[in-house]
């Protein structure tokens, strides 16, 4: 399909239309309602804390091996998430071993993951179920994971099509380096990051020079949609995107992803993390933010009780803040 003007506008909107105001998928979030909780005691220690965000998701899990945003059906997200956090957290037992069963199992034929086994095409998730599963000794197929998530990330658009946008004076809403939610759409920070931090872990293993290319044009990307306040929202077109207010979950996940950028190049969106963490909006967003500024060298507390975790995701993600520092966590290695 052309990428030209029109065509490229309707699938950004057809895309948009299933995300939610900080990028994720607003339809799987609305069918996840809160999972029941209590909230964390505050002065709760690090380690009581991280034993019970471990039985919460041990015993959240499906008998087939998966995890639902709230406890029940099978998506991979929260599947990948809570293989992550179980795995960073040191608990490595029967549950972690069939969750990422499920998870090598579900791989497509393509390479890639589908959000849900009834979605039939491969997304975004991918990058998540690959870091879950590069840190495991499950055996799944590595290379075609990689493969699918280098053809992710749009690519320089021809000389022809780079010209009509240009006559047109219109930004490409797939620019070079940027990884879209669903296969051939416009570019969006959140995917771009997760797919950076599985081919960075990727990169670790192999000398690809076509993937530390691809690794260098989507920093690039990442590096150009910043706010003018030095954070990231969801970075679509600039007159929705960088003259708007950054997010706190896009900005932590983003500076998660430039791991090995300069500090001085990240001074503003630095400053801007750290603010944030007084005003998050929800456990994802601090969780973001703590991982975020962690892997920048500036660590912030991680005071408990702040944020209650109603679904899987936020347990997972609060659980991989609480292990920033542990060897083991896959998205601070990456």
């Amino acid at each position: 399909m052309s990428s030209l003007e029109g065509e490229n506008r309707e699938r950004c909107i057809d895309a948009v239309r299933h995300l939610d105001r900080r990028g994720f998928p607003a339809r799987a979030l609305r069918e996840a309602p809160a999972q029941t909780q209590n909230d964390a005691t505050v002065g709760e220690s690090r380690t009581a804390e991280v034993d019970r965000l471990q039985r919460t998701l041990i015993q959240a899990q499906n008998i087939n091996g998966g995890w639902g945003y709230n406890g029940n059906s099978w998506w991979t997200e929260p599947t990948a998430l809570a293989i992550l956090a179980l795995h960073a957290s040191g608990c490595k037992g029967t549950p972690y071993d069939r969750g990422c069963g499920w998870l090598a199992a579900a791989q497509r034929k393509d390479g890639g993951w589908s959000p849900h086994l009834t979605v039939h095409e491969s997304t975004w998730v991918t990058s998540l179920a690959f870091l879950a599963l590069a840190g495991s000794s499950v055996r799944f197929n590595e290379k075609a994971a990689i493969e699918w998530l280098k053809r992710s990330v749009n690519q320089t658009l021809p000389a022809f099509e780079q010209f009509i946008f240009r006559a047109l004076q219109l930004n490409s809403p797939k620019m070079a380096g940027s990884a879209p939610w669903f296969p051939g759409t416009a570019g969006w920070v959140i995917p771009t990051s997760l797919t950076l931090l599985s081919l960075s872990r990727a990169a670790r293993a192999a000398n690809d020079p076509e993937l530390v290319n691809t690794m260098t044009a989507s920093r690039s990307y990442l590096l150009a949609r910043r706010c003018v306040d030095g954070g990231w929202n969801h970075g679509g077109s600039s007159y929705r995107s960088e003259n708007a207010r950054s997010y706190p979950e896009s900005t932590g996940l983003a500076l998660l992803a430039l791991g090995g950028v300069s500090t001085t190049q990240l001074t503003p969106a630095l400053q801007l993390a750290e603010s944030f963490l007084g005003c998050a909006e929800s456990a994802e967003g601090l969780a973001w933010l703590q991982m975020g500024l962690t892997k920048q060298g500036r660590a912030p507390t991680l005071d408990s009780g702040q944020f209650p975790c109603r679904t899987i995701r936020e347990t997972s993600l609060r659980l991989l803040a609480l292990t920033a520092d542990s060897p083991r966590n896959c998205l601070m290695a990456a």
